[in-house]
């Protein structure tokens, strides 16, 4: 072909133009900056935002939820801010860890709680948190975690590991004092394999004491009273029909005992009349406000008035209480107000500890006790009497005292001393001087005693550079939480979420939520929204 110019075709003109459709546009797809925070939108296109939401989480623009092109359509949640705190552990606890490893670096010890949970659907959970008293002399209470069981049989090696993996991660395990638990047998066996999974972890000059059963394992006051109760009620229903543990072998002789006597039968009847009276008083609207007519009019009491109700009612002629019936509810009465006024006092939002509850549940044991010795221990409400300090003196707080005396030991030097002939004037005046030194126990048991209003903390801060050794010590058993109340509060502020409308959260969500709620990162919600139980049945 020659070098020469084309020729421009003939007719050039004449030819229409070919106009080919044009490609359709790929979505450019979305990057978000953290100082950018995208506005909702209404519209839902493939890797756009979804519409706006009520959460939170998603109102304070903590992270945002988008739908992705994908087959089936999946949603992705991004955080919008480098520090939202949606995961509870890096950085909402960072403060709480630096604080008990100070803490524990000072020689102090970390008393935990624990506690299971069932949700609404049929997810379980546990609750561990820490108590301690930092260094001014302040009782501090935190949410260390919430574990989700995932295994069904909650065996004790199981629970111990899940445990330790909470103190684990933020390194307590050798500084973990005590443990209160609720008294189930799997709990007293998970604090077993816990001991030996904190036996394996090192020691160190600040913690060289580690965690054991004997000295650690406390055990629910509030879970023992209701257990005490429980005992004392059952005793005053039991028959040898229903009763079967009953039966015994005394000298190869088996005989049943003799519990259905005079006295029993006369309190069963007294319980069943008892509650006759309730029905009366419930659902006779017209006697009951006769009955308040005439105590205004006539100016007698109300256990006069019942004492006659055959002559204003013939119809409870049967269920009329006798003077003996009102001796037995009076005695009745006399003994489980020993249970209820403990129990109304360990009802406190700043958790009692052991310092607090032990006087009480001594007190609780003897009253008990004088009650029995009053009416008798055979009689049927002296056998209830019985059965609760059973259950009150199996479950008695035994708490170790060889620590105390291994730390005021430091003090005790000059008394573990052999006495050497001193080779010089000053050896013999350093010698006599600590002969004369008197340790810090010996001290402190000498001070008056503190009241019973006496705000403990201030006392010991008082006292803390007087009595060193001594209010190391007692910075570390003030602490000892008496009740898992801590543990149990945890679920019952995180109940309303699962409910029937939203029950299909993920348990890491659940565990966030339930972790959010309790360190006051989320308010607790309004329980009249459109997710809450409807517990009221629809009108048709």
């Amino acid at each position: 072909m020659s070098d020469s110019s084309l020729s421009e075709l003939e007719g050039y003109d004449s030819y229409d133009t070919h106009n080919e459709p044009t490609l359709p546009t790929l979505p450019t797809p979305i990057r978000h900056d953290i100082n950018h925070i995208p506005t909702p939108l209404r519209l839902q296109p493939p890797g756009r935002m979804l519409p706006p939401t009520t959460s939170i989480l998603f109102t304070k623009l903590l992270y945002s939820r988008l739908i992705l092109d994908s087959n089936p359509p999946t949603v992705k949640m991004t955080c919008l801010q480098p520090n939202c705190g949606y995961s509870p552990t890096p950085q909402l606890l960072s403060q709480t860890s630096t604080e008990l490893q100070s803490h524990i670096t000072n020689g102090g010890r970390i008393s935990i709680t624990t506690d299971a949970w069932t949700a609404r659907n049929y997810t379980e959970y546990a609750a561990v948190t820490g108590h301690w008293i930092n260094e001014k002399w302040q009782h501090r209470c935190v949410l260390l975690d919430v574990i989700h069981l995932q295994e069904p049989i909650h065996s004790s090696e199981y629970l111990a590991q899940e445990l330790a993996a909470v103190t684990d991660s933020l390194e307590i395990t050798g500084a973990i004092f005590t443990c209160t638990r609720d008294n189930a047998s799997a709990n007293t066996v998970m604090l077993s394999e816990f001991e030996k999974l904190a036996s394996e972890r090192q020691a160190s000059i600040q913690q060289p004491w580690k965690f054991t059963v004997k000295e650690g394992d406390v055990r629910c006051i509030a879970h023992i009273i209701n257990l005490a109760v429980q005992a004392a009620l059952k005793s005053l229903k039991a028959s040898p029909d229903t009763e079967t543990e009953a039966y015994w072998c005394e000298q190869g002789l088996a005989r049943i005992p003799q519990r259905m006597d005079s006295s029993s039968t006369e309190v069963s009847a007294t319980l069943e009349k008892l509650r006759r009276h309730i029905y009366v008083f419930r659902n006779r609207r017209a006697w009951k406000d006769a009955l308040q007519k005439q105590i205004k009019a006539a100016g007698q009491k109300p256990r006069q008035l019942s004492l006659d109700m055959p002559k204003l009612d013939t119809s409870i002629k049967d269920i009329a209480l006798t003077v003996n019936n009102w001796a037995i509810i009076k005695a009745l009465e006399l003994l489980f107000l020993v249970f209820l006024k403990p129990s109304r006092r360990l009802q406190s939002d700043s958790y009692p500890t052991l310092n607090f509850t032990i006087p009480l549940y001594l007190k609780m044991i003897n009253k008990v006790t004088s009650i029995q010795e009053d009416l008798g221990k055979s009689s049927t409400i002296g056998l209830a009497c019985g059965a609760a300090l059973q259950k009150l003196n199996v479950r008695e707080y035994h708490l170790d005292t060889e620590r105390i005396i291994r730390e005021t030991a430091l003090t005790e030097g000059a008394l573990n001393i052999t006495e050497q002939e001193p080779d010089s004037d000053e050896d013999l005046f350093a010698s006599e001087g600590l002969a004369f030194q008197e340790p810090e126990w010996r001290r402190w048991m000498l001070e008056p005693r503190p009241g019973e209003h006496t705000d403990i903390l201030k006392y010991w801060c008082a006292k803390q550079y007087q009595y060193p050794v001594i209010a190391r010590s007692a910075r570390d058993h003030l602490a000892i939480p008496a009740t898992s109340a801590a543990s149990e509060r945890v679920f019952s502020n995180g109940s309303d979420i699962i409910t029937k409308k939203r029950n299909r959260l993920s348990p890491p969500t659940i565990r966030y939520l339930l972790c959010l709620r309790n360190w006051g990162r989320i308010q607790e919600a309004d329980s009249d929204g459109d997710d809450a139980d409807d517990e009221a049945d629809e009108e048709v």
